[in-house]
């Protein structure tokens, strides 16, 4: 049974162990803050008006107040909570937020809108984290202690009542914005510590503010803690206002003072000898003190003092420090841009070219520690550059490393180095932002011009024009067009006046015979350069396509019988005639070289038939008429019918649909005939029949008169002919009229025919060069029928061949080895041997050319000729710049597309004035004056193109303020060269207009205007006894008056002392003091046989009334004490206190070690010497005081040292006893999350052996109750274990 029991036990012990483990576990996971702040809970927003009830919102989520901020305008406090994190903002300056409750809890305060300004934070034994969050404010006034009697009195108070500083909580302060203390202007309410906690961290960007003490409440630590840290990307500003007591910055020891980044440190004390740190070490100054520092040690040399100043020999002048890490940082000097990696000077303009981008890099040497923070990825350099037309921004590279200048001219880099919080845009303003501002100017990068120059034909000719192209040429603009023409005898070149474009009209007799070609040249100032030529087109007489009038002829008789002609309007300058008995089909075998040069002619026989031939005639820019027409004259009175043509016939083809009639119009030639012989108007065959018919006449013609029109009516698709066939020698259808071919078509079928041309084109043969390509013809004819569809243009090559039986023949494609047909333009490949076929067809898609063609050209293509160098041509002839300006200059031989491998170098004929890269032509003037730059190629003196440049010097305008920084004014030159400076600027003064203050720069009158900066309290007169006194607040900088106010009159009350004396910090003895007064008792020395007992007071109670000399603040009130004295117990020992020195007006002596002990040991009358505070010169007076070489007390006080006069000597400097401030506690830091979990399974633990034991007790009772044992008697139950 007993084991039975124990087994019980011991599974309830391991059940009850295993509970508490889990708890402790779900402890240890749970977050680490409270489920309320205050009187709300989490989730909650709280809305505090001044006459309103207080509204209470849930939420379920909470990131800021500014949604309630602005629903709620009226409201006076607004706090929301929410995991862990309170949102803060009220209106009341005067408020002391109580986070009470919460100890050993985290919790953070985000403080909402820019502003926000309060008594103080008090939040006893809290680990608290303020965020200042984006450049917010909070500024702090009071202690906590103003409303809140247990607490320290800090500022930011995070102690528990009656403790020390190491049972506080953890203050940690993060955030971009501000935390500002400033009890300056608080009077007695002000605080007694700035921040008040275990450890504090000043951490990511925040920056703390701390101005504290004024005379009525006056600070003894800025930060009180037992660790202090500042790792901040922020400044820390510590200024100290006390008059009286002496302050601390901190209270750690050196080895607790971790300073590890900081945007700077600055320590200020108003009066140097109250600055705890420093100011009451006697002999050496703030600098050298700091530098021995082992957090200085720690830090290296990446921390400077970089200002610094004290004047130790007068107590009311400032002691101040600063230390930071911009000192080892770069300045705009140390600046090193790259523009496509090269280095770029800030001398002069830098060259670069408009419109093209570029890559660009700043760089600057950096210290280790920016490196190691880098690296850390707490920083991140950033660059930018802006270019600027005046004030005009153009362009920015914001988010990358590429900027370009979009077009020619002189502008402004702005060039910018910077550092920000990775995760934010905010920097550290003037400290993290380098800048430089360069002048470019912005040239045209410079194209060389690149042929080949393509005419719109190669066949010209008189009165026609000629269009030429440059393919790669994209900006016209920049070209300079000139065109020439040349003798074939002599080959020399010359302009033609006035043809200064890209087209030319042959309109000119000079022209006819000559070579005329297109010279290109880049435009001066332009980016284009070079020169390029077209080819040379051989001008010949034009063609002309002239219609002769029609010819008049009679036959003419003699006597009785006709034998002769004449020709009635006969005109040998502007006609051909040839007249012949034969009738010729091929025109081209008509011998004009036989013209008529007479009107008449004779010796013909009645019923000869004459043809007359006759054309335009040929002149001196004009061929002969390549239209002939004839007549037919039969040398008789009779007019006999020489043809008849139809109008509606187009290419010798009449066009019907079916079902369609067409009405063809007669036209007699000659018009005047008078004899024919009779014609049927019809088909050579009976089956064109079934295609069409002929509706009109039926019958055979036998008389002119009233024979007008032939109709024809479509049938079917197909085709066929007819004609108007009269009888002959040779039978009934050989001898015709005229006639046409008839097609039967519809627009989507054409039968077995195919289109033709409306006409047929004359196109002139061409030649090129290898490589050129000759625009083909767009003027065509149209196709017919006109409404056919699916038929086009197109153009093909043939290239001669043989075919299978060895016949010549042509082969036709869109390509092949010598030319081919591409956009538009026949280009020539290779040369040929036989001239190539280029031939217009009417094809189908998908069609290729074949030898069913409907017109053609012959190409001939000829070797490219070797082109010859002729000089070098550059990009501008002449140019006028100022001193520091840049240009490029560019130089290509001539024409570009010269035979050989050339190389230009530049030359300078006065490198004073101007100086050029003799590679690459780039131009810098550095002189004013005058100079020739020379582009000589090869060497070579025939090869050579100059420059003429101007340097004058730089004509700037007025000083302006520049909107490319506000640091700066600009004047610019009118060559767009551009100055900077930074502003220098006069006194602050008031301008009430804006509530600001203003000054002004002395060169460009740019006002800067900036809100005041209010001063602590100033003394105008100081309070008396019973005299009020008066004081003021004013700017820092303008002096302009800011508040007034009156300090009330002095109260003393009367100090009396039977058996001792009182006085003052400077050893004055008192009978009265103001309250708020040190006041220091000291008691007689004890009569014989007897010792200091205690003090007996009055009106006060005293710290320590059992020591013969104590300290007190005097009360507001009289204070009685009285030293009493009991018998002494026996013989006393005096042991000097030789380490602090006691003095009135006349002695100095040291007490004893017994605190009891009233005894004056060591005293003596003060042995004064002066010292000088301000050594006296030729022109100022000079301030000196006495002061004791034992103890140090001062008198006769700013005693003058007339200027000139020497000064008094002195003796060795004295050594103020070193002050002490409220000790820092425990030096370790605390965590107590463990606290909660450990304690709950301790209790488990407990609860569980306390139930196993109970358990044991029980069956242990049981069993004597069952043995028959006394219960409570310890001796029966002993052995049994």
């Amino acid at each position: 049974m007993k084991k039975r029991n124990l087994i019980i036990g011991g599974v309830l012990l391991l059940l009850l162990t295993a509970a508490a483990v889990f708890f402790a576990v779900n402890a240890l996971a749970a977050p680490n803050y409270p489920r309320g702040v205050a009187d709300i809970k989490s989730g909650e927003v709280k809305v505090v008006f001044e006459n309103l009830p207080t509204e209470y919102i849930e939420v379920k989520e909470l990131y800021s107040l500014q949604y309630y901020m602005e629903k709620y305008p009226k409201a006076k406090e607004i706090m929301g909570y929410y995991k862990g994190t309170v949102y803060y903002w009220t209106k009341d300056e005067k408020k002391v937020l109580n986070l009470g409750g919460l100890e050993g809890q985290k919790l953070t305060l985000s403080i909402e809108s820019g502003d926000v300004k309060m008594g103080a934070i008090y939040a006893p034994g809290v680990d608290l984290t303020i965020d200042t969050g984006s450049k917010n404010t909070l500024t702090l006034t009071l202690g906590s202690n103003y409303k809140y009697i247990g607490a320290a009195g800090a500022a930011v108070d995070l102690s528990k009542p009656n403790t020390t500083s190491s049972e506080s909580g953890n203050l940690t302060v993060i955030g971009y914005g501000i935390l500002r203390v400033d009890t300056t202007g608080s009077g007695k309410d002000g605080a007694t510590y700035g921040l008040y906690a275990k450890t504090i961290t000043i951490g990511e960007w925040s920056n703390i503010e701390m101005r504290m003490g004024n005379k009525k409440k006056e600070v003894s630590h800025v930060m009180l803690s037992s660790d202090l840290t500042f790792d901040t990307m922020g400044y820390v500003d510590i200024k100290v206002f006390n008059t009286k007591t002496v302050a601390y910055s901190w209270s750690v020891n050196r080895e607790r003072l971790r300073l590890l980044n900081a945007r700077y440190l600055q320590v200020q004390f108003e009066r140097h000898e109250l600055w705890g740190e420093f100011g009451t070490h006697p002999t050496k100054e703030a600098r050298l003190l700091w530098t021995e520092l082992n957090v200085y040690g720690k830090i290296h040399k990446a921390w400077l003092v970089d200002t610094f100043y004290s004047a130790r020999s007068s107590k009311d002048s400032p002691y101040k420090i600063r230390m930071s890490r911009s000192g080892s940082m770069p300045n705009k000097k140390d600046m090193d841009i790259k523009i496509n990696g090269a280095e770029i000077s800030s001398d002069g303009m830098v060259p670069l070219y408009a419109g093209k981008p570029y890559s660009f890099s700043v760089s600057v040497p950096l210290p280790d520690w920016f490196l190691q923070l880098e690296k850390e990825e707490r920083v991140k350099q950033n660059f930018m550059i802006s270019v600027y037309d005046g004030t005009k921004l153009l362009y920015e590279s914001r988010g990358n490393n590429t900027f370009k200048v979009p077009k020619t001219g002189t502008y402004t880099l702005f060039v910018e180095w910077y550092y920000r919080n990775p995760g934010t845009l905010i920097c550290w303003d003037e400290l993290s932002c380098i800048t430089k501002t360069l002048t470019t100017a912005a040239l045209e990068e410079g194209v060389l011009l690149k042929g080949p120059v393509e005419y719109s034909k190669t066949d010209a000719f008189y009165g026609g024009t000629i269009k030429a192209a440059l393919p790669n040429v994209t900006d016209l603009s920049g070209v300079v067009y000139q065109w020439k023409y040349n003798d074939p005898k002599t080959g020399v070149g010359k302009d033609i006046k006035g043809e200064n474009g890209p087209s030319i009209k042959l309109n000119k007799p000079e022209y006819v015979n000559k070579y005329v070609y297109l010279s290109v040249y880049g435009k001066d100032g332009t980016k284009y350069y070079g020169a390029i030529h077209g080819k040379a087109l051989f001008v010949k007489k034009a063609n002309n396509p002239g219609t002769p009038a029609p010819l008049d002829v009679v036959a003419t008789k003699s006597k009785d019988y006709y034998d002769g002609y004449r020709i009635t309007n006969f005109d040998s300058t502007k006609y051909d005639y040839v007249v012949t008995k034969t009738s010729y089909t091929d025109l081209s075998k008509i011998d004009w070289s036989k013209k008529l040069t007479s009107a008449t002619g004779k010796g013909y026989y009645t019923g000869d038939r004459l043809y007359f031939y006759y054309r335009l005639a040929e002149t001196d820019v004009k061929n002969p008429g390549f239209i002939i027409h004839s007549r037919e004259l039969l040398i008789d009175e009779i007019v006999r019918l020489g043809g008849i043509t139809l109008d509606g016939v187009e290419n010798g083809t009449v066009f019907v649909k079916p079902g369609q009639t067409v009405t063809l119009r007669v036209k007699l030639n000659p018009a005047t005939a008078n004899e024919f012989t009779y014609f049927d108007v019809k088909s050579p065959s009976s089956y064109d029949t079934q295609f069409f018919e002929i509706v009109s006449p039926k019958n055979k013609v036998t008389d002119l008169n009233g024979f007008t029109t032939i109709k024809i009516k479509g049938k079917k698709v197909g085709y066929g002919s007819f004609a108007l066939y009269y009888p002959g020698p040779s039978g009934p259808m050989q001898n015709t009229y005229g006639g046409a071919q008839v097609i039967v078509y519809t627009p989507t079928d054409m039968g077995p025919n195919s289109p033709i041309l409306s006409y047929k084109p004359d196109f002139s043969d061409v030649t090129l060069e290898e490589g050129e390509a000759y625009t083909l013809p767009t003027d065509l004819p149209s196709i017919l029928p006109r409404d056919v569809q699916g038929y086009s243009l197109v153009w093909g090559v043939g290239k001669k061949a043989k075919d299978n039986l060895g016949h010549t023949t042509y082969i036709y494609d869109f390509e092949n080895e010598y030319a081919k047909i591409e956009g538009g333009k026949v280009i020539a490949k290779k040369k040929t041997t036989d001239p190539v076929a280029v031939v217009l067809c009417i094809l189908k898609p998908g069609e290729k050319p074949s030898a069913a063609y409907r017109a053609q050209f012959m190409l001939t293509v000829r070797e490219t000729p070797v082109v010859k160098p002729t000089g070098v041509t550059v990009s501008t002839k002449s140019l006028s710049m100022h001193v520091g300006g840049v240009w490029k200059l560019n130089a290509a031989i001539a024409p570009v597309d010269a035979v050989g491998t050339f190389t230009i170098k530049y030359s300078s004929s006065n490198p004073k004035v101007v100086k050029v890269d003799e590679n690459t032509g780039f131009i810098t003037a550095v002189g004013k004056g005058s100079a020739t730059i020379t582009a000589k190629a090869n060497n070579d003196s025939s090869l050579v193109g100059t420059c003429t440049v101007t340097v004058n010097k730089h004509s700037f305008g007025k000083w302006t303020p520049s909107k490319m920084g506000s640091l700066n004014h600009q004047r610019v030159c009118s060559c767009g060269m551009l100055e900077t400076q930074e502003h220098t600027y006069g006194a602050w003064a008031n301008d009430d207009s804006k509530g600001k203050h203003v000054h002004k720069c002395t060169v460009c009158g740019n006002s800067e205007y900036a809100e005041h900066t209010e001063s602590p309290w100033i003394t105008d007169t100081e309070a008396g006894v019973g005299v009020e006194g008066k004081m003021h607040t004013e700017c820092y900088d303008c002096g302009k008056v800011m508040k007034t106010d009156v300090e009330p009159a002095i109260t003393d009350y009367e100090i009396s002392v039977a058996g001792g004396k009182a006085v003052d910090f400077a050893g004055n003895t008192l009978a009265r003091a103001a309250a708020g007064e040190s006041i220091t008792v000291t008691a007689d020395p004890a009569p014989e046989g007897k010792v200091f007992a205690g003090w007996a007071a009055e009106g006060i109670t005293l710290e320590d009334a059992s020591a013969a000399t104590v300290t007190f603040t005097m009360p507001e009130g009289a204070v009685k004490l009285s030293a009493e004295y009991k018998d002494a117990e026996g013989p006393h020992n005096h042991e000097a206190d030789t380490g602090k020195w006691y003095f009135d007006e006349n002695y100095h002596w040291n007490a004893c070690r017994d605190k009891n002990c009233s005894e004056y040991l060591n005293r003596e009358e003060h042995s004064f010497v002066w010292k000088t505070d301000k050594p006296a010169t030729d022109t100022e007076d000079g301030i000196s005081h006495e002061e004791c070489t034992v103890c140090g007390k001062k008198r006769n006080e700013n005693t003058v040292i007339r200027k000139g006069e020497t000064n008094p000597s002195g003796g060795a400097e004295s050594k103020d006893p070193a002050g002490t401030g409220k000790p820092g506690g425990n030096t370790g830091t605390e965590n107590r999350e463990w606290i909660l979990p450990a304690a709950v399974a301790a209790a488990s633990v407990v609860v569980g052996a306390g139930l196993t034991a109970l358990i044991i007790v029980l069956v242990k009772k049981k069993k004597k109750k069952t043995d028959g044992s006394t219960p409570g008697n310890p001796g029966s139950a002993g052995g049994a274990e």
